[in-house]
């Protein structure tokens, strides 16, 4: 397992929403050049040669997805495509859960259980 420092979180968490060096280092309060090198620490923990794969590696990191870096270059967008589907599935059931209420009980039954099926589909694609 790799141990990421609470601040090397919080850094990776901010690349994650697309900001760059600088609007990082803005949104945490922090010097660019502290940010710099929390994501060059970052970087060394994961193994990783850009900022991409550390973003890749927090998409694994939040839809439970293992993390493994030699096949994520190996596969290419194969393996990013995966991951990106893995994370669009786990919204969707969340945001299916919220739209069911004030729908009766089996009608919220039924729409889980499509949306169950829906989904197995969409994995084994």
């Amino acid at each position: 397992m790799i141990e990421l420092s609470h601040t090397e979180l919080e850094v990776l968490e901010t690349y994650g929403k697309g900001l760059r060096d600088q609007e990082v280092a803005d949104k945490l309060d922090k010097p660019v050049w502290t940010v710099k090198t929390h994501k060059k620490n970052i970087f060394q923990k994961l193994g990783v040669n850009s900022t991409h794969e550390m973003i890749i590696y927090l998409v694994s990191l939040k839809t439970g997805k293992p993390f493994k870096l030699d096949e994520i270059r190996r596969q290419g967008i194969a393996a990013v495509l995966s991951l990106i589907l893995t994370l669009a599935i786990s919204v969707d059931i969340t945001t299916n859960k919220s739209r069911t209420r004030g729908i009766s009980g089996n009608a919220r039954t039924q729409l889980r259980r499509q949306t169950k099926r829906e989904n197995e589909l969409l994995i084994t694609w």
